[in-house]
This record gives structure tokens, sequence and C-alpha cells, in this order.
């Protein structure tokens, strides 16, 4: 007889798998997602491009984790927050700032809130494929690859979570975080995030 997950799998399984449909659905190649990760969590493993990531798609992609389990009404969202603190948070605003730091005009926030957004409309639009992969995650002894999420999500029916949060496509993380700053790098740190942003600021892995 199968266990029955507990909610924690499910928070961690729908969290996974709002990374992998979102970075699979803006072109970036997925090679493997598992919950079976050395840390005990679970981890989207994505393939490096030599030339980077795009910027807005790089921080969709750490979004669409928390965003995920914000739709599906797994946890808090403080639990959100204080689960993601320590890793796809700070991911979001380090890669923001270092974006920011070689380009004009875009703020750190904004960068952030437009990134959101996208992640929001692709979990939104997407939902049956993300329920879809984080089924087969919470099934599979073995990790998932790039191929067999990309089957997941072309074989997924069409669902729309019920009830959609009404302020969900807005970036409400700093609301909830322990992180206070969302301008750019102190004066200190913009030489390293200038750097950063001439390539992929996180090429490997969203967890």
């Amino acid at each position: 007889m199968t266990e029955t997950p507990d909610p924690g799998q499910i928070s961690v399984a729908i969290h996974e798998a709002g990374h992998a449909v979102v970075a699979s659905l803006t072109g970036i190649t997925v090679r493997y997602a598992t919950l079976a990760s050395r840390d005990g969590g679970g981890i989207v493993v994505l393939r490096p491009r030599r030339t980077g990531f795009p910027a807005q798609e790089s921080i969709a992609i750490s979004c669409a984790g928390m965003i995920a389990q914000d739709v599906a009404g797994t946890d808090e969202r403080w639990d959100i927050a204080e689960m993601s603190d320590a890793g796809d948070i700070r991911h979001i605003r380090a890669d923001a700032r270092a974006w920011h730091a070689a380009s004009d005009g875009v703020t750190v926030l904004d960068l952030i809130t437009r990134s959101w957004a996208m992640a929001f409309d692709l979990v939104l639009d997407n939902y049956g494929a993300v329920l879809a992969v984080a089924e087969r995650l919470l099934l599979s002894s073995k990790a998932l690859t790039g191929p067999e999420i990309r089957a997941c999500i072309n074989g997924a029916p069409t669902i729309r979570p019920h009830p959609v949060p009404a302020d969900g496509h807005t970036f409400w993380i700093p609301r909830y975080s322990s992180l206070r700053s969302w301008g750019p790098a102190a004066s200190g740190n913009r030489r390293a995030a200038s750097s950063a942003g001439s390539g992929s600021p996180r090429p490997g892995d969203a967890g």
C-alpha cells in the first residue's frame, strides 16, 4: 500500500514543481528534479548556459516555487517566507541586484516585481502541470528528468485553482521575509554584483 505523503512533503513537491514548470515554459532546460536532495529537501537542477540565463526568466524561476505554494494553499505566507528566506528569497534579491548593476533605468524591486508577475501568470495558466509534476515527484523514488517533466506538462489537464489569491500577482514577500533591504547592493558589493550580471547569476539549480 502506498503511504499518504505528509503535508510537508506535499508542500515541497508543489514548490519544486513550480520551479520546474516555469523553467521549462521559459525555455530553460531542466536536467532533473527530485525531493531527495542532500539537505533533505527538494531541488530542481537546470542546465547551465554559456551565455547565462535572461534576467527576468532567471528570477521568475526562483519566484515560482513560492508562488506555487501560495496558489495551492499548502502553507501560510509567513511559513512560505520562512522556508525560503535562506534560499530562494536571497537568490532573488542577489540576482536582481546583479542584473540591476549591469543595466540602466530598472530598479531592483521593479525587476523582481515584473519577474514575479510573469511567474504568477505561468503558474496560474499551467496549474494542472504544476500538480502533475508534483504528483510524479511524490510517487517517484527517483529524480524526474527534464523530458519526463516536459511530458507531464504536455499531458496535464487544464485546472484553475480556486480561490486564486487576490494579490498573488504582486510581490508580497517583503511583508513576510526577514530581509529588509530590497534596493541595490551596498557600495562595497557593487563591483561583485556588476561582474555577476555579465553572465548567469545562478546557472545551476533552484531549491
